[in-house]
């Protein structure tokens, strides 16, 4: 699920930012990435571009979607990538929550 949480935050922060201005994306990537492992780490803003275009690929060839002209444009194709990862997100929490409501079954029974 870590690979998920970073795609979407990379999705997320080319939504705020746009592809014009890498150097605000991998700020926000490398501090919302530093976070959540709880280390210091610093991605350059190539490193971001080459993250997403191979994101771009993996998404393309993992959903083998038919995109529109509206998707096919690059700010079309970021919200679509934002929104299908943040329902995968919410989906793996959610099944994540129904079992850890799911009481406990335990056999108590003296022999």
């Amino acid at each position: 699920m870590e690979k998920v949480e970073e795609d979407m935050v990379l999705a997320y922060s080319l939504q705020r930012h746009g592809l014009e201005n890498w150097e605000m994306v991998a700020a926000e990537f490398s501090n919302s990435i530093s976070d959540r492992r709880r280390c210091i780490l610093q991605f350059s803003s190539m490193e971001c571009q080459v993250k997403y275009e191979s994101l771009k690929e993996r998404f393309k060839s993992l959903y083998q979607t038919d995109f529109t002209e509206e998707e096919d444009d690059d700010s079309g194709f970021i919200k679509l990538m934002a929104d299908k990862f943040t329902k995968t997100y919410r989906d793996y929490w959610t099944e994540q929550v129904k079992l850890m409501d799911t009481p406990l079954q335990y056999d108590i029974s003296f022999s």
